[in-house]
């Protein structure tokens, strides 16, 4: 059976924070939606219109995918899609200690 990976690199415009919410069910992390609404303003996603998605190992429960997403919620439901956030490309190959060096070039938006 065929298997690929597929990134999507965002460069503006849409980022992950409105593909993928935290929706609820976050236990002692307290209301992760409230604090990613009040952080993304009017460029967050009501919360309503999110399409619920079941997550384990996570900080919430449920998370939300952004409402135009339904065929990739499809995917996940059937267990042909997954998520990987907030991960970026390197440069260049880079070891820890290069990295606290500082003796490579790093993006600049890494750990952004």
């Amino acid at each position: 059976q065929y298997r690929a990976v597929v990134v999507v690199f965002l460069a503006g415009a849409a980022d992950s924070w409105n593909f993928l919410v935290p929706h609820s069910e976050c236990g002692d992390h307290g209301d992760l939606f409230e604090n990613h609404a009040s952080i993304r303003g009017e460029a967050g996603v009501n919360k309503s219109t999110l399409l619920p998605i079941n997550a384990s190992d996570q900080p919430c429960a449920v998370y939300g995918l952004h409402p135009e997403l339904d065929f990739v919620k499809t995917l996940y439901d059937r267990g042909d899609a997954a998520f990987l956030a907030n991960v970026g490309e390197l440069i260049e190959p880079t070891t820890r200690q290069q990295y606290f060096d500082g003796s490579v070039e790093l993006p600049t938006s890494l750990f952004a």
